[in-house]
């Protein structure tokens, strides 16, 4: 499932659906030890902006940015198991 969603607190209904049907076809097609990341990433202008330069080119004036992707990357590490 892409990361990118549209909104912060949950879900959208289309992006609640998505997110089923890849956690029944997930095991089918990828085998049974699959992680689907919680951690999702609300569409937001800065990542536009920042397209194709990077994701050390996001302007981060509140700091959302920042606690999005250390969430995202904790579930990385927890998941490789470092």
């Amino acid at each position: 499932m892409g990361t990118l969603t549209h909104e912060q607190k949950k879900l959208h209904d289309s992006e609640e659906k998505a997110w089923t049907r890849i956690e029944e076809q997930l095991p089918r097609v990828w085998g049974p030890n699959q992680k689907i990341f919680q951690r999702h990433i609300p569409r937001k202008m800065v990542f536009s902006r920042a397209a194709g330069e990077g994701i050390a080119y996001v302007k981060d004036d509140d700091g959302d940015v920042k606690a999005w992707m250390k969430s995202l990357g904790g579930e990385i590490r927890q998941r490789a198991g470092i």
